[in-house]
């Protein structure tokens, strides 16, 4: 399964649960993207495009802004992207630390892993 990780860029979380998922999960392939231009982004942050929703079979949105944002970006080809599976990942903001995070997007993973 092709799975996508998209986050806002704020906190790169994307990239963060690719290599994880990778090394955990490795029967799937992933990739990771950010979706506001407002982030802190390193030479190595892939801003999402066009390409990277037709490659996936599933999108795993790291907050639960994300997906709006990412309709507002893709307006123009939202027949295609309406037709995505897709699941969020909703922590409460106290429950931001990295192991919560990883932990939540772990049980989340592993739903869409069984379906």
């Amino acid at each position: 399964m092709n799975i996508l990780i998209i986050c806002s860029g704020k906190k790169n979380r994307s990239s963060l649960l690719e290599k994880h998922f990778t090394n955990k999960y490795i029967n799937n392939d992933y990739k990771s993207g950010v979706i506001d231009a407002f982030n802190e982004s390193t030479s190595d942050t892939h801003f999402l495009t066009l390409k990277d929703l037709e490659w996936c079979n599933y999108i795993v949105f790291c907050e639960l802004s994300v997906r709006e944002k990412m309709i507002k970006e893709f307006r123009s080809s939202m027949e295609y992207v309406g037709e995505l599976n897709y699941i969020e990942i909703d922590l409460p903001r106290e429950k931001l630390l990295k192991s919560d995070f990883i932990i939540e997007a772990e049980n989340c993973l592993e739903r869409i892993l069984k379906k």
